[in-house]
């Protein structure tokens, strides 16, 4: 069951206790609005959610550090789920790099794989 949770007044909907990996989905109307106070949600699925939405609408300040911590995480699903959003954002994520390269050595097979393509698109000759 996805529970929704509106932030902004509607303006922004992200996708909370997502099964599947589905991820995030964002509708963005062209207002800026904070999504940092869910960077410390308790629910490790909604701060990488978060994270995730600020840097694809170019607020990476707070957001990589959250997503750096869960990519260091004991869980590999977490770490999956924290490779997926990383892999997203794309050319955002560049600051992340070393650990980005560093994880295309993780134990769980699929961190790995997620963790080459990411480094790959942002390094093609790496």
């Amino acid at each position: 069951m996805v529970l929704l949770q509106y932030v902004c007044f509607q303006r922004i909907v992200i996708f909370r206790g997502c099964e599947a990996g589905i991820g995030i989905g964002c509708l963005i109307t062209g207002e800026k609005c904070d999504l940092t106070g869910l960077l410390d949600d308790p629910s490790v699925t909604v701060r990488i959610t978060a994270a995730q939405t600020l840097c694809v609408a170019g607020d990476t300040g707070r957001a990589l550090p959250v997503l750096s911590k869960a990519l260091g995480s004991g869980n590999q699903m977490v770490r999956l789920y924290a490779a997926n959003a990383v892999d997203y954002i794309g050319e955002r994520a560049r600051p992340l790099l070393p650990v980005m390269k560093k994880m295309r050595e993780d134990e769980y097979e699929d961190v790995r794989k997620v963790m080459k393509w990411a480094v790959a698109k942002l390094e093609p000759t790496a």
